[in-house]
């Protein structure tokens, strides 16, 4: 995954809520943009959660994007 893959999908208009795929199988849920910061060097992100847990993970580990399509809440891998 890359950092301007991630890009795409923070700025989408409007905002859908997604999860990121890690290689280890866990799917990290984004809720809003604003809960996502990306490393500088973009080599990594910090996903925070509502409850003030947080997961740091590389991209190289992050193998895809699950977006919710908003209607059904059924997802589209990306």
């Amino acid at each position: 995954m890359t950092v301007e893959q991630i890009r795409q999908v923070i700025r989408a208009e409007p905002f859908k809520p997604f999860s990121l795929c890690v290689a280890d199988g866990r799917q990290i849920r984004v809720e809003h943009p604003e809960f996502l910061a990306l490393f500088p060097t973009g080599r990594a992100v910090v996903v925070t959660q509502p409850e003030d847990s947080y997961d740091i993970l590389d991209l190289l580990l992050v193998t895809g994007v699950r977006v919710e399509d908003g209607k059904s809440g059924r997802t589209q891998q990306r």
